[in-house]
């Protein structure tokens, strides 16, 4: 009986023994618990742009917009994937996150802005784009581009300014003419201005004619057809009729001319265009040919005309708008001094966002880009002028007039305030 309860004893106190020495091991290791691991410091800048394929060089230039801004000690280090390479941008976005990217800079589509959205959303990632579709625009995701609608407020509150409360448009039937019309039609609506009259014009330059006269509410005349009548006609008003040379006595009937198509009713005085190359051409004839145009109509512009401004003699007189030329001279200089020649606009964009990435990370002490910081009240000085990221993904930009002259480039409207100095 002792027997068995020695060893019973002995195991009992090897159990007690066993417990106590584990509580005090536990006690131990509390008192010098590991570390928990840092977490992740996400301030490395990523650039997604098309490196390659046939938008290469425009990707490359915006590329050195970008290492322009962040020319100088303690800006933070880049992460430059190709958006044409293999796997496009869906490729690239997968290994910005999984670097640990903290904010990304492009694409450069309204497409690829599409793909990467959902994870850069998933990741919390922000990203300033640099397209101009506005339908791209979310929280979280900025679009750095002059949006359509930003050209149309702009130049529907210069035209109000002016005077002018009946506007219309001449746009072509693609997504930017449409992006284009449905602007005019809201902005009109939130001044409280008549609905504007919009006409999408066909391709071909027979359609457009015959929408044209639509727009200005003609009826093409029908051809004359020669009848037997034609014969019993005087013969100085037979050859008037058939020919090009005058009759024998100017006496007995005038010339005739082609009947020059007037447009004394409009119903519009303003007037939104929204084409460029070709098809910018034939409207400029018609709109000649009508003698539409200022003081009664005021000939109105997108943005991509400040490219070829000094072309447009024609339409002297209109308006389109654009950034402010004298605050971009100090980052041409910069751009020069480094590549050897001038920016394209889309290089100031490209600037625009690291710059915005340099001055948060400053910001934030170099631990990331939080939308408090991002979406300061204050904005940002660019190459073209202020700009500020809002909370819903838009970006508001500052932008002057410019007026079509009769020779050389368009020239600043003097007075001419950015949109939000107008509100």
């Amino acid at each position: 009986m002792s027997f068995l309860v020695r060893p019973s004893g002995k195991t009992f106190r090897t159990t007690g023994m066993t417990v106590l020495s584990l509580l005090a091991l536990a006690g131990c290791s509390s008192e010098y618990e590991a570390p928990a691991p840092a977490p992740v410091v996400r301030n490395t800048v990523g650039v997604m742009l098309p490196l390659s394929g046939s938008n290469a060089r425009l990707g490359n230039e915006m590329l050195n917009g970008i290492k322009v801004a962040l020319t100088g000690t303690g800006a933070p280090a880049l992460d430059v994937k190709d958006s044409a390479a293999p796997g496009g941008a869906s490729a690239a976005i997968s290994q910005m996150v999984s670097a640990h990217d903290g904010i990304i800079l492009g694409p450069l589509t309204s497409q690829d802005a599409e793909i990467i959205s959902p994870a850069a959303q998933q990741a919390g990632v922000p990203v300033l784009t640099f397209t101009s579709d506005v339908q791209r625009a979310r929280p979280g995701m900025w679009v750095l581009g002059i949006t359509p609608r930003q050209q149309v407020e702009r130049l529907v509150h210069a035209g109000k300014a002016e005077g002018r409360i009946r506007f219309a448009a001449f746009l072509p039937a693609t997504p930017f003419g449409k992006a284009l019309g449905n602007a005019l039609s809201e902005i009109c609506a939130l001044e409280g201005l008549p609905s504007p009259k919009v006409v999408y014009h066909q391709k071909d330059m027979a359609g457009l004619k015959k929408d044209f006269e639509s727009l200005l509410g003609i009826q093409s005349s029908p051809e004359v057809e020669k009848t037997a009548d034609a014969e019993a006609l005087p013969d100085a008003l037979a050859q008037a009729l058939h020919t090009s040379e005058p009759p024998a006595s100017g006496d007995e009937v005038a010339q005739a001319a082609p009947p020059v198509p007037t447009a004394p009713d409009l119903t519009f005085d303003a007037l939104l265009l929204g084409d460029t190359g070709l098809a910018l051409k034939e409207i400029i004839d018609e709109i000649s040919a009508a003698k539409v145009g200022v003081p009664q109509v005021r000939i109105m512009g997108p943005t991509l005309w400040a490219s070829f401004s000094g072309k447009l003699s024609a339409l002297r007189g209109a308006w389109y708008p654009g950034t402010d030329p004298t605050a971009r001279q100090a980052f041409v200089a910069q751009f020069r001094t480094a590549y050897h020649h001038a920016p394209t606009p889309l290089a100031d964009i490209a600037f625009d966002g690291a710059m915005i990435a340099a001055s948060v990370n400053r910001d934030s002490g170099g631990k990331g880009y939080p939308s408090s910081l991002l979406t300061r009240s204050a904005g940002y000085h660019g190459p073209d002028g202020v700009l500020k990221l809002m909370p819903d993904g838009v970006t508001e930009r500052s932008l002057v007039l410019f007026e079509i002259q009769p020779v050389g480039p368009g020239r600043l409207v003097p007075g001419s305030s950015s949109v939000a100095d107008a509100h």
